[in-house]
């Protein structure tokens, strides 16, 4: 071999050497490549973490200013039905119960409601129609349920959530039962609102329960009557805003609270 073949050979066993120190040179170890990639996930957790304590803040104090109560109020005068003879509108027409609970909160909105009648009783139950009204919306709870059998002094409870409906072509009794209308083209004289077309007691629901309720009953029958002896109640669920408390003394992140906590 000449010297410019050796030359040459040992020009490229230089270079692949040199390649060869520059890849080792280049590359971490190992042990350092995971403590970097721990260390970036480490400090992903730290920024989402505030964020997180954040939301956890938010929905605790959203928690403080809003809460859902409920409340019965009563009218526990007699209703005649009818108020005379043996059918039309009954007495007083309407009944009223006034609600005044919920105006010391901020606002108010029903998410429920429910309505008990007390000491009901008629020689023929079916004959009885009876309307709900508040704040411009009503609802016909009852109407034509029960058959030809005399009942008396029953507790009826109106409720959405009930696990039947009122009875039809069957004996009315106690209990709890969904608001429900068999027959249809029931009336009901003036001042009452036009028949509404919904028998469901949510059609209050997102309403101010503050106001007037007004309980219309009505035999669409004659030669029968009836009675509640006990009156009516309402049961309202509302979900209520509460004032926002006073402020920090010395504006924001400064002094102590005063006075008594809501």
């Amino acid at each position: 071999m000449d010297t410019t073949e050796d030359e040459t050979m040992f020009s490229a066993q230089r270079l692949l050497s040199a390649r060869h120190d520059t890849h080792h040179e280049s590359s971490p170890p190992r042990g350092l490549a995971v403590a970097t990639r721990a260390m970036g996930i480490a400090l992903s957790a730290l920024l989402v973490l505030p964020i997180a304590e954040l939301s956890r803040t938010d929905q605790a104090e959203a928690g403080k200013r809003f809460q859902t109560i409920t409340q019965t109020f009563s009218s526990t005068g007699q209703i005649a039905i009818p108020a005379m003879g043996s059918d039309g509108p009954a007495n007083p027409y309407p009944s009223t119960i006034d609600v005044d609970a919920f105006a010391k909160f901020k606002s108010a909105q029903i998410t429920d409601v429910n309505l008990t009648l007390t000491g009901l009783g008629h020689t023929l139950a079916q004959n009885i129609d009876i309307m709900l009204v508040h704040d411009g919306a009503s609802t016909l709870v009852m109407a034509d349920a029960g058959n030809g059998t005399d009942v008396a002094d029953l507790t009826i409870i109106l409720d959405d959530e009930a696990g039947v409906n009122l009875p039809q072509g069957a004996v009315l009794t106690s209990g709890s039962f969904q608001p429900a209308n068999y027959v249809g083209g029931d009336t009901f004289p003036a001042p009452a609102p036009a028949v509404p077309a919904t028998t469901a007691l949510n059609a209050f629901d997102g309403l101010d329960p503050d106001g007037t309720w007004q309980l219309y009953v009505v035999d669409d029958a004659n030669l029968n009557t009836g009675q509640i002896t006990g009156g009516w109640e309402l049961e309202i669920t509302a979900k209520v805003k509460k004032d926002k408390g006073k402020k920090k003394k010395g504006g924001q992140g400064g002094g102590k609270k005063h006075g008594k906590k809501d």
